[in-house]
Parts: C-alpha cells; structure tokens; sequence
C-alpha cells in the first residue's frame, strides 16, 4: 500500500524532453570535449553548443577528421539533446560519406570552433 507523502498521493513522473529534441551519443576528441565544457557562452550546456555549432557547418563539405590514432584521442562518451532533425541529417550524410555519424559530429564541430 503506498503512503502519502505529505498529505498528498504522489505518482512518479516522467523527464519530458522538448518537442523535436532527441538523446544522442557522441564520443568527442578530447581537446574539443575540454573547449565545449569551459565556453562560457553556454555556462555548462553542452547540448545546446553541440546543437548550433553542427546547425551553421556544411556537413556535406566539411573535412573529415581522423578520430583514430596510435593513442586515445577521444573522450568518454557524452550524451546530449540534439533536435531530432539534426540527428537524421547526420545520419543521412554520414551514410552517404561513408563516415561514422561520430566522425562527422566531430568534424563539423572541430570546423565550427577552428
């Protein structure tokens, strides 16, 4: 039997995300995961950087970076919110370069931040 809390029944309930916005996974070179997180334009919004820095880059024409090398150069995979457009645009040209959707997010975002 469940108590109230409080003199009230509470449910649990659920993180809604923004309409249009989806989770997405990017593991991202280590020298431009400590730039995203020390900007001080987004005070810690690393989701909404990542968004509008791959918004205002041609994916299509970007040059595409090595994301593999003799050492780690990545960092630990980082979740972020993204709109869900965006998502599938990535996937669509990554496909279509025949890159990794990991590769071209950090392409796009070493081109927007050089």
């Amino acid at each position: 039997m469940r108590r109230p809390l409080k003199g009230c029944w509470c449910d649990p309930v659920a993180i809604r995300r923004p309409v249009g916005f989806d989770v997405f996974n990017v593991r991202l070179l280590i020298a431009l995961d400590k730039l995203l997180r020390k900007k001080r334009r987004y005070q810690g919004d690393l989701s909404a950087s990542i968004n509008d820095a791959l918004l205002a880059v041609n994916l299509n024409t970007v040059k595409l970076v090595t994301l593999q090398g003799k050492k780690k150069q990545t960092a630990r995979e980082t979740q972020v919110v993204i709109l869900r457009r965006l998502i599938r645009t990535i996937q669509r040209i990554a496909d279509a370069r025949g890159c990794s959707m990991n590769q071209l997010v950090n392409s796009g975002l070493l081109a927007y931040y050089s």
